[in-house]
């Protein structure tokens, strides 16, 4: 509190100097939030960030612009101040056609027909995710988002009347596996599409998404694609600033939960973000949008909005931020290290999978405990030359080998990847034994050399196969 003191004096010294304090440090540079001037946040106002310890988590990152996160919904605003930066725009997609009657109408009636624009979000849904997940930071402007440094595509599936075509969410899930997208944000759902599970489950990255807002057990009652039982998949319910589920004040609606088929929770009751401009300006308005506008508006270009579209970006953004800190993670590790993290709370501990809510700095600071390696170096022309786990020093091999054969003949065994005879020194071995008395490894005891072989006892080979094997 106290340095978002000391900034607030910052920013009031800013206006009465008129703004002769212009020099900042870019944020891409910087690990510490302490350098950012994002109004809202300065002032408190989002209360979910404070929740994750997120400014734990961004002294190691804040993101790359390498790890691209594509957001299927309604469209992203791209002349916001704080998103115009991170959007890419050659591979930003709309999958709706004139058949849908997307069809906007400016202030005066006319037609606008912008059904195959990726950036024109006329519902303010998809903008307002997006702003969760990467606004713009140490602009002076608006808001940050949790990862405020990595990259946006948007790829639109919304019509005008607010319903997704599931056939255009497959091809959005499709078309992202294409272009190498690592992370995809679903802040929808509701019907069961054997199309679109089979495009998640093809999809070689992480798959998040909201699990609904009809405030039902998802155990007992159908929502999708958050009940898939899928290794890549995230399903996420909304909590309030007090770690409870989410209840709607006004409606029978809140956070949708469920031990086995929701993941974990995540701020999702009203949360401030982006919102576009030709909706607050009055470009773009209709009915439903002025009762929305007056009721959550706050100031031309950001709304307070609430659910698991909200909560589920959260988790998303965390994601990409792991996968900032080490690209190497499968989806399935990820998945692992964030709903490890979690804060056990008493409000959510029997509604979700995890029992609890999402921690930011929980989630970057176990990431250095996960052993990282992808199935496709363990072959035998590769993984001789690769090596992910980072516990190694000098010209790592990656080879692995059985704990009850190394055991019986340390200093000649052969590699299980690819079958590689290696011969270690007796004196190499006598440093391996002082060094492993003092360290216990994994939990059933396997362990790797400094030269980058892996020692594994039988029940942890396959997890190591799948990447998911954690060293302490």
């Amino acid at each position: 509190m106290k340095k978002k003191l000391i900034w607030l004096g910052l920013l009031a010294l800013m206006f009465f100097t008129g703004g002769m304090i212009t020099s900042y440090a870019s944020f891409q540079d910087v690990y510490y939030p302490g350098c950012n001037t994002e109004p809202f946040y300065v002032v408190g106002k989002q209360w979910g960030l404070d929740k994750i310890q997120i400014e734990k988590a961004w002294e190691k990152t804040v993101g790359k612009r390498e790890i691209k996160v594509g957001v299927i919904d309604t469209g992203i605003d791209i002349t916001h101040g704080d998103l115009n930066n991170c959007v890419d725009r050659e591979l930003s997609k709309s999958f709706l056609d004139k058949n849908e009657s997307f069809e906007g109408r400016d202030a005066y009636g006319n037609p606008i027909p912008r059904y195959d624009d990726p950036f024109y979000d006329i519902s303010g849904h998809g903008t307002h995710v997006s702003g969760i997940i990467a606004a713009d930071s140490n602009n002076s402007y608006g808001m940050v988002g949790v990862a405020p440094n990595i990259t946006l595509v948007s790829l639109r599936v919304t019509n005008i009347n607010e319903k997704n075509d599931l056939k255009d969410v497959e091809e959005a899930i499709l078309y992202a596996e294409e272009i190498g997208i690592d992370i995809l944000n679903y802040s929808a759902g509701g019907q069961y599409s054997k199309d679109v599970e089979d495009a998640i489950k093809n999809f070689s990255g992480l798959f998040v998404c909201a699990a609904g807002n009809s405030y039902q057990n998802n155990d007992k009652l159908g929502h999708y694609p958050s009940n898939l039982k899928l290794s890549n998949l995230i399903a996420v319910g909304a909590s309030d600033e007090n770690d409870q589920i989410w209840k709607s004040k006004e409606t029978s609606g809140g956070s949708n939960y469920g031990l086995k088929n929701v993941d974990l929770f995540a701020p999702g009751d009203n949360i401030i973000s982006t919102y576009p401009i030709m909706i607050c300006d009055g470009t773009y308005r209709t009915k439903y949008l002025d009762s929305y506008h007056d009721d959550y508006h706050i100031e031309d270009g950001f709304h307070y909005s609430t659910g698991t579209s909200m909560a589920a970006p959260f988790v998303t953004a965390v994601a990409a931020l792991l996968l900032s800190s080490d690209y190497s993670y499968t989806p399935e590790a990820l998945k692992t290290i964030i709903l490890d993290s979690v804060d056990r709370v008493d409000g959510l501990k029997n509604y979700c999978v995890s029992g609890g809510r999402l921690n930011a700095e929980k989630a970057l600071k176990n990431s250095t405990h996960m052993h990282k390696f992808k199935v496709s170096y363990l072959n035998s022309e590769r993984h001789i030359k690769n090596c992910s786990c980072g516990l190694t020093s000098g010209s790592a091999e990656l080879h692995y080998v059985t704990k009850e054969i190394y055991d019986r003949n340390p200093s000649s065994v052969i590699c299980l990847g690819c079958l590689k005879k290696l011969d270690l020194s007796k004196d190499f071995v006598s440093i391996i034994r002082s060094k492993l008395k003092t360290k216990k490894i994994t939990e059933n005891g396997s362990y790797t050399l400094p030269n980058g072989i892996v020692v594994l006892v039988e029940e942890d080979i396959e997890a190591y196969k799948e990447g998911t094997l954690i060293f302490y």
